[in-house]
């Protein structure tokens, strides 16, 4: 049970570091996409149409706020996540913590140690 729990803090981690970067990076090569296909259009087409330039200029600026909306939601998936895998790394803890001392209570008012019987080949102790 402590190797699932290291291995969600450390998947926790990583949403910290390497999921975050990647996302980042994902952001940044969309804006630099979008922002070289606007500019090609521009230049493309030297004797634009002031209105086109104008329309493409307002879905431009809209393409690069729902990239920062979509960002935004992206951390904040990230952030549940991570909170989540906390929470349940906390909870198995606590889980471990009742269960041995249950396993205590039990060998001192039983006389027999539960664990044991969890391990094959060996028989309870008395």
């Amino acid at each position: 049970m402590r190797l699932v729990q290291q291995t969600m803090l450390e998947e926790a981690e990583r949403l910290e570091t390497v999921d975050a970067e990647r996302d980042r990076m994902l952001f940044d090569d969309s804006r630099e996409r979008l922002q070289r296909g606007f500019l090609a259009d521009l230049q493309q087409n030297p004797t634009l149409d002031p209105e086109w330039v104008y329309s493409a200029a307002e879905v431009y600026a809209a393409a690069c706020e729902a990239l920062v909306w979509q960002e935004v939601e992206f951390a904040r998936q990230r952030d549940t996540r991570r909170d989540n895998l906390r929470d349940a790394a906390a909870a198995q803890a606590r889980a471990i913590a009742v269960l041995q001392e249950q396993g205590l209570l039990l060998q001192r008012t039983v006389g027999f140690d539960l664990w044991r019987l969890n391990q094959p080949g060996k028989e309870a102790s008395r």
